[in-house]
């Protein structure tokens, strides 16, 4: 292949694959298929791929989830198994944990998809629907995992996908002039690669993506005034308990305390369990929902920050009241409800993929969940070249400023050593931490 033209690699991929449908689980096309694609990646993008890299995209060609070690070159990995799916005519979805990750990649393996004449594109969260609609439409889209549901949603609540197209065809028919209703986000859902896949199907699988509308509020602004000033007069221990998972439980004397609901409420709030209801969300908001940490205010308003990347959340809520008690908490004006229209969860969401594939670094912990939830095998792959890396012993501090000072003298003594040291945190509170640490 390396002393055949550009046109003639194309011309022999369009050929292997059409050999490759007729036998789809013939190793030998699938091999010629590879070939073309990894010439094609050398020219292109200046890399042959190693063999463990070939492997690792058959694995995901054969819907399971590759274990590769950091460094392996997942991103040229999902490439060449969603150029071999693309020539196939499927639509590919690349998964990423962010928006950053999804146009990197992209941007980075876009010469070898348009060598084969195959579009690529990723999704922003900055795009407009016809946008979005265009990127979709490409064979290859990367996109980050939370884009992508809510664009599902927002199909579903525009009545694509409840229906079976025949049925929604007559209906459209039945009434004559109607205006053809606009085409889904989202054409299809044949094969993903989830890319961290750890984080996308596991640490985050039953996090919900809602989309919601303003409604009139459940709770009446006296029930959340009452509730907020209940909680602050309760002791722990004695009128609720926190568990290890940091779970609020009322204690049986917590409503004897509280005494009953502002005159004027629903008379629903005269029912025990409705009223342990609001006191646990107004505790919650009090000890679990901590401002400068988990919220800001700005303008006037409770603003949710994301913990993990630091970044404020102008438009979103939280739900069953908890938001308004925070207001409540803090004597602020109380925002409209919510109503939640749609909500879906990544372990619902991928399970609805024809094929459905992963890469990450840490899947084998995880296997039996992944295979009961997601019927995904792991397969661990091996490095390219063996590993010098040296797994050092654990070590445990008891408490959270131990292990800070601990992580600092650690990390000062490899930096004088000319070591360059990268420490990862859960959190931004965490990460301000380490560094005051530093600067101590």
């Amino acid at each position: 292949l390396r002393l055949e033209t550009d046109a003639a690699i194309v011309e022999r991929f369009a050929m292997e694959m059409q050999r490759l449908k007729g036998a789809v689980h013939d190793a030998e096309r699938l091999a010629a298929v590879f070939a073309c694609i990894g010439e094609a990646s050398r020219r292109c993008l200046k890399m042959w791929p190693h063999p463990v890299q070939f492997t690792g995209a058959r694995v995901l060609l054969q819907g399971q989830l590759a274990e590769m070690q950091t460094g392996e070159g997942k991103t040229l990995v999902a490439a060449l198994a969603a150029t071999a799916m693309a020539g196939s005519g499927a639509a590919v979805h690349v998964i990423s944990t962010n928006d950053y990750l999804a146009q990197r990649d992209c941007a980075e393996m876009l010469p070898l998809f348009e060598f084969f004449g195959l579009r690529g594109a990723s999704i922003r969260a900055s795009m407009e629907p016809h946008e979005r609609r265009e990127v979709y439409a490409h064979p290859i889209c990367y996109v980050s995992g939370k884009e992508l549901v809510f664009d599902y949603l927002k199909d579903r609540l525009a009545g694509h996908g409840v229906l079976p197209t025949r049925v929604s065809q007559l209906r459209a028919l039945s009434v004559a002039g109607a205006a053809q209703p606009q085409a889904p986000l989202i054409p299809a859902l044949h094969f993903a690669i989830v890319d961290e896949a750890d984080s996308v199907l596991i640490d985050e699988a039953r996090t919900p993506m809602i989309i919601s509308r303003e409604a009139p509020g459940l709770y009446e602004p006296e029930l959340l005034h009452w509730a907020i000033e209940a909680a602050r007069t309760m002791q722990a221990g004695e009128h609720y308990r926190m568990g290890a998972a940091r779970e609020l439980e009322l204690l049986p004397c917590a409503l004897d305390h509280a005494g009953a609901p502002p005159v004027g409420v629903r008379a629903v709030w005269r029912s025990a369990q409705w009223r342990e209801l609001v006191l646990r969300q107004a505790l919650t908001a009090l000890h679990l929902y901590l401002r400068d940490q988990h919220y800001i205010l700005a303008e006037g308003k409770v603003q949710i920050v994301d913990e993990s990347t630091g970044r404020v959340m102008a438009d979103r809520s939280w739900e069953q009241g908890l938001h308004q008690l925070i207001e409540a908490k803090e004597a602020l004006e109380f925002s409209k409800g919510r109503e939640t229209m749609a909500r879906m969860t990544f372990q619902r969401f991928f399970r609805r993929y024809f094929l459905l594939s992963g890469l990450t670094g840490t899947g084998a912990e995880a296997s039996r969940e992944l295979w009961s939830v997601y019927r995904l095998r792991v397969r661990r792959i091996p490095p390219h070249r063996p590993n010098g890396r040296r797994r050092l012993a654990d070590r445990c501090e008891a408490t959270l400023a131990g292990k800070w000072l601990a992580v600092a003298d650690e990390a000062c003594a490899a930096a004088a050593r000319g070591q360059p040291v990268l420490v990862g945190t859960r959190s931004v509170e965490a990460s301000e931490q380490v560094a005051q640490e530093f600067t101590r």
